[in-house]
């Protein structure tokens, strides 16, 4: 008896949050353990004074690793203006991304090579305008046949 069976394979996720280091994954940990404390349980003034210092020292050792990490983007490349535009809409909200992997499927099987790509594309829509204009040929002597033809029906019924 065969029986079929699933295989879920995972992708790594690409390390996006290099500015977060081990000391930030710490301090998040007990930012998350404070909060649900302060949730759960009746605090002193004091213990709630500890724990608005901790939420704002924590706040701004975060955005401070934030810039540092796009001040090094920044740095490291060639084209500043565009991948300072990027972060500024990565910031807003408005996230581009470009899949540039190009992958065409046709008769013969899969085609990844970008350049190979382009050809073939660019093939079939010159054989589709070569096909249209013979196509319109061919309709443009059809019509100048049927003129022909009714101006000698003409001629003869006059």
């Amino acid at each position: 008896m065969c029986r079929s069976q699933t295989i879920t394979y995972y992708k790594k996720k690409a390390k996006s949050n290099r500015w977060m280091t081990k000391g930030i994954k710490i301090s998040c940990h007990r930012m998350r353990f404070l909060n649900k404390w302060k949730v759960n349980s009746t605090l002193t003034s004091e213990v709630f004074d500890y724990i608005s210092r901790y939420h704002l020292i924590h706040k701004r050792v975060i955005s401070e690793a934030k810039k540092e990490k796009n001040d090094r983007l920044v740095k490291s490349t060639n084209y500043s203006t565009k991948v300072m535009w990027q972060l500024i809409n990565k910031h807003m909200g408005k996230l581009y991304t470009l899949n540039q992997d190009s992958e065409l499927k046709n008769d013969w099987g899969k085609i990844t090579n970008p350049q190979t790509v382009a050809e073939t594309l660019n093939s079939f829509y010159t054989d589709c305008v070569e096909d249209l204009l013979v196509q319109n040929k061919a309709y443009i002597q059809m019509l100048k046949w049927k003129l022909n033809i009714t101006q000698i029906l003409c001629l003869f019924t006059q």
